[in-house]
């Protein structure tokens, strides 16, 4: 993953982590999503959000556009989010 990359299914992932949610620019976000951001502390994904969001979207945000077709454990969760962390 480059820092910049074009957005793809989703919005770029680099910095995700404590970016403001549905802030990519010219990335088609779902209402949902942009709604759910009110509920977050100062509209940020954050690391407890992040998870709450991968363990199901549509209980995140309901209607959401985010299409799972796996389910991850709890510990593929904390691996990702890690993950994530270390894109600033």
């Amino acid at each position: 993953m480059a820092q910049g990359g074009p957005a793809g299914i989703g919005p770029g992932l680099w910095g995700v982590v404590g970016r403001r949610v549905a802030s990519v620019e010219g990335f088609p976000y779902s209402d949902a999503l942009k709604a759910a951001r009110q509920n977050l502390t100062r509209g940020r994904w954050t690391v407890e959000a992040l998870r709450k969001f991968l363990e199901d979207p549509q209980s995140f945000a309901p209607g959401n556009s985010m299409q799972m077709t796996t389910r991850y454990t709890s510990a593929e969760i904390s691996d990702i989010v890690a993950y994530l962390e270390t894109l600033q």
